[in-house]
């Protein structure tokens, strides 16, 4: 026994297929961001900066547990090839990186607590020369320390 299909309905099932499709979310289809670097400095009033550099513009959300920042990229996956480069003279003590299903989420322990970071203390750079996307965050203790 064999099934005849026609023209008609073979293109009712093609366009229902592409329509389908594009009704998926786009995530799916996303490429992983890749974590290339992270490092802090010292920057004038006694700031310090911490710089996350990925290979895409990241997603990112912050929040602020006691003696910690603690950055949660979407998309991410951790990479333990990466190790933080922390300078002298900073509130940042040390760095890791914890899985949580796709998302990565980067831990700054800290010496002091500090306060919500504002729009104006946080930058996303686009990529330039031998860098890729740089988020960089500039945060000073929180005077209820």
């Amino acid at each position: 026994m064999t099934m005849k299909i026609s023209r008609r309905t073979l293109l009712k099932v093609t366009g229902m297929s592409v329509i389908v499709a594009g009704m998926l979310p786009r995530v799916a289809f996303a490429a992983r961001n890749a974590l290339r670097s992270m490092r802090t400095g010292v920057q004038p009033g006694d700031k310090t900066r911490l710089v996350i550099e990925t290979s895409a513009r990241p997603s990112y959300s912050l929040s602020y547990p006691e003696k910690q920042l603690v950055i949660d990229v979407a998309n991410m996956s951790a990479d333990t090839s990466v190790v933080a480069k922390l300078a002298s003279g900073t509130l940042v003590t040390d760095i890791k990186q914890v899985q949580s299903g796709d998302h990565l989420h980067i831990v700054a322990n800290l010496r002091k607590n500090i306060g919500e970071l504002q729009k104006s203390q946080i930058m996303l750079l686009e990529p330039n020369g031998d860098n890729d996307y740089r988020l960089v965050l500039d945060f000073t203790a929180s005077t209820n320390n």
